[in-house]
């Protein structure tokens, strides 16, 4: 499964915290095999146990053959996990064999684009990034029950002020 070039962090910009691959093949096709295998590289960057049937996908671009830039559609907050396959990449700068291999970078406070510095770059997945947080649930649950006891008192209010100024 793995290539003879392992990655480097140096492989992206900004540069990754760690790497894993490069996987031969394109383990971001989404045939069950890629997957596990996928599942097993994610698990070891992020410490985890997801399996190719449970493994959080985000985003995936299924065709960047325009040069080495990856934009993903989300914006990328803090720690940030994705893929990239590589095609192409016999070339100048590339690893010498169609390869995969998966990045953790900090993305910090935004980051809108990853370049990768390996020639051939074919797909890419985005597997994880922070996000602002969302209330839970229960959070929006209490707070539509506070909105309706608020207006439940505002109603009560207006009709108690009408039924003041009807006996006054």
């Amino acid at each position: 499964m793995l290539g003879s070039t392992p990655c480097q962090p140096s492989n992206t910009t900004p540069t990754a915290i760690s790497c894993q691959g490069w996987f031969q093949g394109n383990l971001n096709s989404g045939q069950a095999t890629d997957l596990n295998d996928s599942a097993t590289a994610v698990n070891a960057l992020l410490g985890t146990s997801y399996t190719g049937a449970t493994l959080p996908l985000i985003e995936s671009i299924e065709d960047i053959s325009s040069g080495n830039v990856i934009n993903f559609a989300h914006n990328l907050i803090g720690p940030t996990l994705f893929s990239a396959h590589v095609g192409a990449a016999n070339g100048n700068n590339g690893i010498g064999y169609e390869g995969t291999a998966f990045f953790l970078i900090n993305a910090g406070t935004g980051l809108d684009t990853i370049t990768l510095n390996v020639g051939g770059l074919s797909n890419a997945r985005l597997f994880a990034t922070s996000v602002p947080a969302l209330p839970e649930l229960a959070t929006w649950s209490m707070m539509l029950v506070g909105f309706g006891a608020i207006g439940g008192f505002m109603r009560r209010s207006k009709k108690m002020t009408r039924m003041r100024l009807s006996y006054s």
